[in-house]
């Protein structure tokens, strides 16, 4: 099976939101999430929160923080 390309639109719109709550939040970047967890999700694009827990990098604290953000900006480039 082909490897799905990594979508850049959603990846530069994942990569602003993360910037955006780590200023918020006082974090570093890595600590909202790191690279490759952004790249797996412009690259699978999770339409359903069970998906999203599917994701390599997603844990239960992201889901609690951020899965409604996700899942609407993911389904912004679907």
């Amino acid at each position: 099976m082909a490897q799905k390309d990594i979508d850049e639109a959603l990846l530069q719109v994942l990569e602003a939101w993360r910037a955006d709550e780590a200023a918020r939040r006082s974090l570093p970047r890595y600590i909202v999430a790191d690279n490759k967890t952004l790249e797996a999700l412009a690259r699978d694009k999770p339409a359903t929160i069970s998906k999203l827990k599917l994701v390599h990098g997603v844990g239960p604290k992201m889901i609690e923080l951020y899965a409604d953000d996700l899942l609407v900006m993911i389904k912004e480039h679907a």
